[in-house]
């Protein structure tokens, strides 16, 4: 879990609002600037602002404080509130915005679609507001002032891990939740590597007159310097394959046969200890 100190900038002060009605708001600090500086002194690292005049009416006129907040401290921003267009995420990031929280805006789902493929999701967050409506949770969007009847199937559950973060959670945990840690940029940006260089190998190869082969994955167990890895026979009891620590045993079958130019890209099974 990260928790985040957050400031909620309504008419150039920090507020906060009861229950999101904006006849209803508290001024905490007349300077959101000097309460970032806070929460910076204090340690945070990030920190989550809520531009309510956008959120409310579009009104972005808190833009030139939050580009203060950036540009004054270290601390890695997430913005949410009145960012409905295109032009709007793009002049967030020019301004140091690290995350774009997008809320009212995402009912539209042309727009929806064009964000997700306009930008880095690493950097984009959908949330909306619920509220209660004749004892249905509903959406509630344009900062609370409508509530739609569109209602919540089925609340999601919790993240095991940040996906953005693999430090989050250790391998263990990690390997469990295997599908989200192939969502973290360092395994994606892993697996593309490796397709990268399979991809060069076999069109270097290929070019030069050699082909690809496949040896078997099972086959009889030799005697070499690592032990075997074994699997039982279940057609022969009381026999096993052995999973190949090279593939060598197949090199001379193959020269023999005429395929002098060959490769394998080859998958190698070895009971070896640490040295």
């Amino acid at each position: 879990m990260k928790c985040l100190p957050a400031i909620d900038i309504l008419d150039g002060k920090c507020v906060r609002l009861t229950k999101g009605d904006f006849d209803k708001s508290k001024i905490y600090n007349e300077s959101p600037l000097d309460q970032a500086k806070v929460f910076e002194n204090a340690g945070f690292k990030e920190i989550h602002i809520v531009d309510l005049n956008g959120a409310k009416s579009g009104n972005r006129s808190n833009l030139s404080i939050i580009s203060k907040i950036a540009s004054n401290t270290g601390l890695k921003i997430q913005l949410g509130g009145g960012i409905r267009s295109i032009d709007s995420i793009t002049e967030a990031f020019d301004l140091g915005i690290n995350k774009i929280i997008l809320g009212t805006s995402i009912l539209n789902k042309e727009f929806a679609r064009e964000v997700m493929q306009r930008f880095d999701l690493n950097k984009i967050v959908f949330g909306l507001d619920v509220e209660l409506k004749n004892n249905i949770f509903c959406l509630a969007s344009h900062g609370w002032n409508e509530v739609s009847d569109i209602d919540i199937f089925n609340e999601a559950d919790a993240m095991p891990f940040d996906v953005n973060d693999r430090n989050s959670a250790n391998e263990d945990h990690r390997l469990k939740y295997r599908f989200l840690d192939l969502r973290t940029k360092e395994l994606q940006e892993n697996m593309f590597v490796r397709h990268k260089a399979a991809f060069a190998v076999r069109d270097h190869m290929s070019k030069n007159g050699f082909i690809e082969v496949e040896t078997p994955v099972l086959m009889k167990s030799t005697p070499e310097g690592a032990r075997d890895f074994l699997v039982p026979s279940r057609l022969h009891q009381g026999r096993f394959y052995a999973l190949p620590q090279s593939p060598q045993t197949y090199k001379q079958l193959l020269m023999v046969s005429g395929f002098d130019k060959y490769f394998q890209i080859v998958k190698c099974f070895r009971d070896e200890d640490f040295r």
